[in-house]
């Protein structure tokens, strides 16, 4: 049976990615030239954007990660011809990096109240016993604790 399976890589660095590491590396230069040159800083925005930030639907085309998903699909679909492990890891990196970044730019063009909602709900999170504070930060520490204490 498991000489059946044949195993094939199915990602790739996908045009969108690519763009979007493109559109940093602009706005790398630029920033570095608005101080080293006098130059005027501008704020780092995606390739292929329009760049209306009150057109919420618009602001995520330049973020797509539709080829991600699908490469992810195409690795786990058929058990007879797999995708890879590294398939799944740059396939699932590529849109964690593109979320990141379209999270980032509504964060950054929000209104104030949007702002202060989604700070109250983050505060929320960390308020809770089993948010990042308490479960995060005490229980790592606790938990390398107790391995330590169980050790001879």
């Amino acid at each position: 049976m498991a000489d059946d399976i044949k195993v094939k890589s199915v990602a790739e660095v996908r045009d969108n990615f690519s763009g979007f590491v493109d559109s940093l590396k602009t706005a790398a230069e630029t920033a570095a030239s608005s101080v080293l040159d006098g130059g005027q800083y501008e704020w780092p925005k995606p390739n292929d954007w329009n760049g209306d930030v009150t057109d919420l639907e618009g602001m995520s085309e330049p973020f797509d990660r539709e080829e991600h998903s699908e490469d992810v699909r195409s690795a786990i679909k058929d058990a007879t011809s797999p995708g890879t492990l590294g398939d799944l890891q740059v396939s699932t990196l590529q849109g964690d990096y593109l979320a990141i970044a379209e999270q980032m730019l509504r964060m950054r063009n929000c209104s104030p109240i949007r702002a202060a909602v989604h700070a109250a709900a983050r505060r929320k999170g960390h308020a809770s016993d089993s948010g990042p504070i308490v479960r995060g930060m005490k229980g790592y520490i606790e938990n390398i604790l107790r391995v330590a204490k169980e050790q001879k």
